[in-house]
């Protein structure tokens, strides 16, 4: 018993989110400076991609959509032919994101991994790959899993054990 608790212990510690926060159970203001708080403290952790292209999305909060979601990204209307997004990449928050600072930073590293991935090109590619073998739903319904999973898996990454792309959330995907 004792192996297993000092195991957990260092899952605990190892979780580089946590350790970059200056107070990761604190209750954030649900507002954009509160985003840009924590953001700068939790920037270490973002990848080179997700750096490169930061300012590539217009950021928002909702606080009155009822979602079981802290956040989501969106890169606008894919064009089914060259997989080309039109549009600003758009990240909103919602009111899941603000309830620890922990849960905002997971929020603004897992929604800028996507902007990452819609920027950078990623999402087109894979797209365009899906599109080869399948149809134009299910290269979308692919892509977005695909997405989820390596945002979630990233997440998972930085020391937090409770982040995966769950049955359950696959199904809120509706995939």
């Amino acid at each position: 018993m004792a192996g297993l608790n000092h195991g957990l212990h260092r899952i605990a510690e190892n979780n580089r989110i946590r350790s970059a926060l200056s107070n990761p159970n604190g209750v954030p203001e649900a507002n954009i400076d509160a985003v840009n708080e924590i953001k700068s403290e939790v920037y270490e952790l973002f990848t080179s991609d997700m750096k490169k292209y930061e300012n590539s999305a217009v950021v928002n909060i909702d606080l009155e959509t009822n979602s079981s979601f802290a956040g989501s990204t969106s890169g606008g209307i894919i064009n089914s032919k060259t997989g080309k997004f039109s549009g600003k990449i758009k990240v909103t928050f919602y009111k899941q994101a603000f309830q620890t600072n922990y849960s905002l930073a997971k929020a603004i590293l897992h929604e800028f991994y996507h902007v990452a991935d819609f920027a950078s090109g990623f999402v087109t590619k894979s797209y365009l790959n899906y599109k080869k073998r399948f149809d134009t739903k299910t290269s979308i319904n692919k892509i977005r899993a695909l997405n989820e999973v390596r945002a979630y898996k990233y997440i998972y990454n930085l020391g937090d054990n409770t982040s995966v792309f769950s049955p359950e959330i696959r199904k809120k995907y509706g995939l």
